[in-house]
C-alpha cells in the first residue's frame, strides 16, 4: 500500500490531507474538551428517547400530593396532621422505607380541628389532644414507623460573596444529616480540605422535633446542565468537613439493612462511590447519569388522598421504599430532563434508586472515551482510504454506511451494555475528512480538466 501511495502522488497527497485534518480535530478537541459537550447531551437525550422503556425492579413506588389529593384534603401546603395520618397508613401498609422529597423546616401554625365526627378534617385518624401541636403529632408518627428519611436543601458555593438565604444556617445542627460511612482519600487524610468536590455553604435543617424522630435525612439538590436538564444526580457535597449523603444513596442504605456507603477522593475528584458491594459510577464532580426508565408515571403512582383512606391494595406498598413528593400542577418540582420537559422530581429521585438497587447505571469512564477516541481514529483512517482508493460515489456511500454503522453499535453499547460511548466526535471527524477530501478531489479533477482542455487548446 505504501508503495502503491509513493507511485501516485495524488493519492499520496490526499492520505497527507486527511491525516493531517483528522489530528487536527483530535488536537481541537483536546485542547476544547467542552466544545461538544453540550450537543452531545442533546444527542444522548435523543439516544435515551429511542430505547425502550425498561421496566423498573419494583422495589420504589411514590405516593403523591397530585391534584386529586388536594381536592380531597384541603388546599396546599397541607398542615402536619395530614402527613402524620399519611405516615400512620404507610406503616400499617408495613411500607420498608418512606422517604419525603420535601422539607419540613418551619412549624405548622394551624391548629388540628376535629369535625363534627371527631375526625380530622382532612384525613382517616382522630384529631391530637390539643395539647399536641400537629409538628409533634407529625413526629410521634415519624417516630412509630421508623424508618422515615427527610429531605433538606443545601446552598451551594457560587465562589461569589454574598448574603446566605434566610432559614439556611452555616452550621451543622444536631441531629446532623446523614454522611459517608467511610471516606478514603488516596495520598491523604479524609479532613484534608484538597479535593475539588461540590461544597455547600449553608443548609436548611428541617424542625429539630421533626428531624430527631427521623431515621435521617439527605440531601435533595440535583445538578442541572448548562442546558437547564436534568440528567445526573450529585452522589456527594462537602459541607464544612462532612462528606454529605444525597436523599437517594440514604434511603438506599436504609433500605438495605444500612449498607455502609464508601467514598474514595483523590487530587483530581472523585473515583468511586459505593454502597455495599454496589460501585456507583460518577465523574469526577461525584455525578451520576441516571438511567432512565422511561418517560413519566413509569413507576407506580398512588394519591396520598388514597392512601390515607387506605383505598390502595396492601401489596403495593409493602415492603417498598415508598417515596413522597409533590406531583400536582402547579406544585412545583418539575424538571426538564431526556424523557420529558415536565418530569416530577420524585420519580428522578425513584430512577436513581432502581438504578442503585439493580446496578443498572449508564457508566462514562475513561474506558468509554479510549472507545471514542478509538473509534474517530479509524473512522477517520477509514474516509481516508475511501477517499484514496475509491471512486467518489463509492466513497460517498462508504462514509453513509460507516456513520450509520458507528451510531448502531454506540446505541448498542448503550441499551446492552449501559455504556455512554460518545458519537458526535467520530461523526464530525468522519465528515470532515470526507469533506475536505471530496473537495480536494473536486478540485484536482478541475485542474486535470483545465490542462487537458489547454493542450487541446494547444495542439488544434
Amino acid at each position: 500500500m505504501v508503495q502503491a501511495l509513493k507511485g501516485n502522488p495524488s493519492a499520496l497527497r490526499i492520505a497527507g490531507i486527511g491525516l493531517g485534518i483528522v489530528a487536527a480535530m483530535f488536537l481541537l478537541n483536546s485542547r476544547y474538551p467542552n466544545l461538544l459537550r453540550l450537543a452531545e447531551l442533546k444527542m444522548f437525550d435523543l439516544r435515551m428517547h429511542a430505547r425502550q422503556r425498561r421496566k423498573p425492579f419494583g422495589a420504589v413506588a411514590i405516593v403523591a400530593i397530585d391534584d386529586k389529593s388536594i381536592r380531597e384534603l384541603g388546599r396546599w401546603p397541607w398542615p402536619r396532621t395530614v402527613f402524620a395520618n399519611l405516615v400512620d397508613a404507610l406503616n400499617s401498609y408495613k411500607a420498608a422505607v418512606v422517604g419525603f422529597d420535601m422539607v419540613f423546616s418551619e412549624r405548622d401554625l394551624e391548629s388540628a380541628a376535629p369535625n363534627l365526627n371527631g375526625a380530622d378534617a382532612r384525613g382517616d385518624a382522630p384529631a391530637p389532644a390539643a395539647s399536641v401541636s400537629n409538628d409533634d403529632a407529625f413526629a410521634r408518627a415519624i417516630k412509630a414507623q421508623g424508618s422515615t428519611l427527610i429531605g433538606y436543601p443545601l446552598e451551594l458555593d457560587s465562589g461569589a460573596a454574598g448574603a446566605i438565604t434566610p432559614g439556611f444556617v452555616t452550621e451543622v445542627a444536631a441531629p446532623a444529616p446523614m454522611t459517608y460511612t467511610r471516606v478514603k482519600i488516596e495520598g491523604g487524610e479524609a479532613g484534608e480540605v484538597r479535593v475539588p468536590l461540590p461544597r455547600a455553604v449553608a443548609y436548611l435543617p428541617n424542625l429539630p422535633v421533626i428531624d430527631r424522630a427521623a431515621r435521617g435525612s439527605g440531601y435533595l439538590d440535583t445538578p442541572t446542565d448548562s442546558d437547564a436538564v436534568l440528567r445526573s444526580e450529585m452522589m456527594v457535597i462537602r459541607f464544612g468537613k462532612l462528606y454529605c449523603l444525597p436523599f437517594i444513596l440514604a434511603v438506599t442504605s436504609v433500605y438495605a439493612n444500612g449498607a455502609p456507603t464508601t467514598l474514595r477522593l483523590s487530587d483530581f475528584g472523585v473515583v468511586r462511590a459505593s454502597i455495599g458491594p454496589v460501585a456507583i459510577p460518577v465523574d469526577e464532580q461525584g455525578r451520576m447519569l441516571v438511567n432512565f426508565r422511561g418517560p413519566p408515571h413509569t413507576f407506580p403512582y398512588y394519591s396520598a388522598s388514597d392512601v390515607i383512606g387506605r383505598r390502595v391494595s396492601p401489596a403495593a406498598l409493602a415492603n417498598k421504599i415508598v417515596l413522597v413528593g409533590a406531583a400536582a400542577v402547579g406544585a412545583g418540582d418539575r424538571w426538564s430532563t431526556p424523557m420529558g420537559a415536565d418530569f416530577p422530581g420524585v420519580e428522578f429521585h425513584a430512577n436513581a434508586i432502581d438504578n442503585i438497587l439493580t446496578g443498572d447505571f449508564i457508566q462514562r469512564s475513561d474506558v468509554t472515551a479510549g472507545l471514542e477516541r478509538a473509534a474517530a481514529a479509524a473512522m477517520g483512517a477509514i474516509v481516508i482510504m475511501g477517499a484514496v482508493w475509491l471512486p467518489a460515489s463509492s466513497s460517498a456511500v462508504l462514509v453513509v454506511a460507516l456513520i450509520c454503522g458507528y451510531l448502531a453499535f454506540a446505541q448498542f453499547l448503550l441499551v446492552a451494555g449501559g455504556l455512554f460511548v460518545g458519537v458526535l466526535f467520530p461523526l464530525i471527524t468522519a465528515f470532515v475528512t470526507y469533506a475536505a477530501l471530496t473537495s480536494y478531489r473536486l478540485y484536482l479533477a478541475e485542474q486535470r480538466e483545465k490542462h487537458l482542455l489547454r493542450e487541446a487548446v494547444s495542439k488544434s
